[in-house]
């Protein structure tokens, strides 16, 4: 069981590393504070046009990027939303950007949001 995601990191050999600094667990009431950073590795920038948050449902993964980005601001390298309505449940959100040197980072956290 994963308790909390506050400062959770995705490390791969090769691409940018993503930091998720909020939501901090895995248990959520709405609204919900996004803050995910990418950070660079070796010397590689992000390139944070690539950014791409995706959302499972069933067997598939659909891009929910622009829907995100209509009340989200990117900093930087980082993806902030403050007091998104995610609505009552289990949710799976995937985070994937990549960097200068075509390298892919992908990070995957559960959500379960209640009353």
């Amino acid at each position: 069981d994963i308790d909390s995601f506050e400062n959770m990191t995705a490390l791969s050999d090769t691409g940018p590393i993503i930091v998720i600094h909020s939501p901090g667990g895995s248990t959520l009431h709405a609204p919900i504070d996004f803050d995910i950073e990418a950070k660079p590795r070796d010397g590689k920038s992000i390139v944070i046009s690539s950014l791409r948050v995706e959302y499972r449902l069933g067997g598939f993964w659909i891009n929910i990027t622009r829907r995100i980005m209509d009340n989200a601001n990117i900093e930087g390298s980082r993806l902030v939303a403050i007091g998104a309505d995610v609505p009552t449940g289990d949710h799976k959100l995937r985070f994937q950007v990549s960097d200068s040197a075509g390298e892919i980072a992908r990070q995957t956290i559960l959500l379960t949001v209640t009353d």
